[in-house]
């Protein structure tokens, strides 16, 4: 059995093909990394912003907030859902440890 699946790796290492040489050299790490930080990481924005472009900054706010609300939203919803999950298995009698035998004997 051994020398069957030895012979099959020198089948495939011998029929697989190899890596094509396209001219670019071999990848390495360092070829990898970006070189400098992305242009949108580096912009400045002017300081006077605001005062220049009210429309702006209240549209920026109001995305801002709202995505904060959403946000605020899911986890009030499932911190109630998990709260309601430990209350009936807290009204069931069962523990987590039940929980965790009667899976077991169920595989």
């Amino acid at each position: 059995m051994i020398f069957r699946a030895a012979f099959w790796i020198a089948v495939v290492a011998v029929f697989m093909p190899h890596e094509p040489d396209l001219g670019y050299g071999r990848p390495s790490l360092t070829g990898l990394a970006p070189p400098k930080p992305a242009d949108w990481a580096s912009v400045k924005l002017p300081a006077k912003l605001c005062a220049d472009n009210p429309q702006v900054c209240a549209g920026a706010m109001t995305v801002g907030f709202d995505l904060k609300g959403t946000i605020l939203n899911n986890i009030d919803r499932v911190k109630g859902e998990l709260k309601a999950r430990e209350q009936a298995r807290s009204e069931d009698g069962r523990t987590t440890k039940d929980d965790l035998a009667a899976l077991i004997s169920s595989h």
